[in-house]
C-alpha cells in the first residue's frame, strides 16, 4: 500500500509464537523483520490481564527505563522487551486493540514518528471508540488517513491539493479528499476508509 506522497511512514507488525510470545517489529527506516525477542513474565502477566478484562492494569504499570544507545535498532528493540514490561505487553495486544494513547506510547518508546499526533483530540476519541466497537476496518481506516496527514500538508492529484491537516475527516472529504491520496493496487486500504466512511454516516454524530 501506498500513500503518496508519504515521507517517514511507519508501520508496526507484531507476529506472535504462543506460549513463548516472542515478537518481532518492523519499520520503515530499521528492519527488525526475522528478529524474535522474548517478553518478560511481567509482561505476559500484563497481556493476559487485557484479555480478563483488566485494562488498566498496563495504564497503571509505571517503568522506568534509559537507553542511552541510538534507538530504533535492535539493541534498542531487545532493550524494550527486557526492561519495559509495558511496551512488551502492548505489543502483545492486538494491532486492532490499541488505543490512541497506548499507540503513542510506543511510538515515544520507539523513538518512531507518531501518527496519533495527527490527529484532534475528538479524532482521537473516535479512534478509542472504534476500537471498543471491534469495527477493526474503520480503525485501519482512521489509522490510515492520520498516516496521510503525516506526508505534507498539501496531497491530492497534481491540481486538485488539500489541506489534509486542517481537512475535516467525514465522509463526503473521505470520498473528495483523502481517497484520492491513497494509491493501494490491492484496494484493501481504499475499503478500510471506505469503512470509516460508512461507519461516519451510521454514526452521524461522531463525524
Amino acid at each position: 500500500m501506498i500513500i503518496q506522497p508519504l515521507h517517514a511512514v511507519v508501520t508496526l507488525q507484531t507476529s506472535h509464537s504462543a506460549p513463548a510470545q516472542r515478537q518481532s517489529i518492523t519499520a520503515s527506516s530499521t528492519t527488525f523483520v526475522g528478529e524474535r525477542v522474548a517478553i518478560s513474565d511481567t509482561a505476559r502477566k500484563l497481556s493476559l490481564a487485557y484479555q480478563n478484562g483488566a485494562p488498566q492494569a498496563i495504564n497503571e504499570y509505571a517503568t522506568n527505563t534509559t537507553f542511552t544507545g541510538d534507538k530504533g535498532t535492535m539493541e534498542h528493540l531487545n532493550f524494550l522487551f527486557a526492561n519495559d514490561d509495558k511496551f512488551a505487553a502492548l505489543m502483545a495486544k492486538e494491532e486492532s486493540s490499541r488505543t490512541s494513547s497506548e499507540l503513542s506510547y510506543m511510538a515515544k518508546a520507539t523513538g518512531l514518528p507518531n501518527s496519533m499526533d495527527y490527529l484532534s483530540s475528538e479524532e482521537k476519541g473516535l479512534h478509542d471508540k472504534l476500537v471498543g466497537s471491534g469495527n477493526s476496518a474503520a480503525i485501519v481506516g482512521l489509522r490510515s488517513i492520520a498516516l496521510i496527514r503525516m506526508g505534507r500538508n498539501l496531497l491530492g492529484v497534481p491540481g486538485a491539493e488539500y489541506d489534509a491537516i486542517n481537512r475535516a475527516i467525514t465522509p463526503d472529504n473521505i470520498k473528495d479528499y483523502f481517497l484520492s491520496s491513497i494509491v493501494d493496487p490491492t484496494g484493501l486500504t481504499q475499503k478500510n476508509v471506505e469503512a470509516l466512511a460508512m461507519y461516519l454516516k451510521a454514526n452521524p454524530e461522531t463525524s
